[in-house]
């Protein structure tokens, strides 16, 4: 992988993670988007699995951080229809 495109996909994933970890800790489930927010509890998993994406991109595994995102993506589906959502 180009060292550039790298180092701007670390980037992104960092402040993704550290976003949502931000949001878990200094938000509320009070909050309104399109509509009411309604995975505030579930921000500390996302914050998780992208910064500990980041981590293995820095240090040159994109699979096992690729893997991480697509885990996240599907935590998101299961959990939306889990819950009705």
């Amino acid at each position: 992988m180009n060292k550039h495109i790298r180092y701007g996909l670390t980037i992104l994933l960092m402040t993704m993670g550290v976003g949502f970890l931000y949001k878990g800790y200094y938000g509320s489930n009070n909050e309104t988007q399109i509509a009411p927010v309604f995975w505030h509890d579930t921000r500390y998993i996302h914050g998780s699995l992208y910064t500990l994406s980041t981590l293995y991109l820095i240090n040159g595994n994109p699979i096992i951080s690729s893997i991480l995102i697509l885990t996240d993506i599907l935590f998101s589906i299961l959990y939306r229809v889990i819950t009705d959502q």
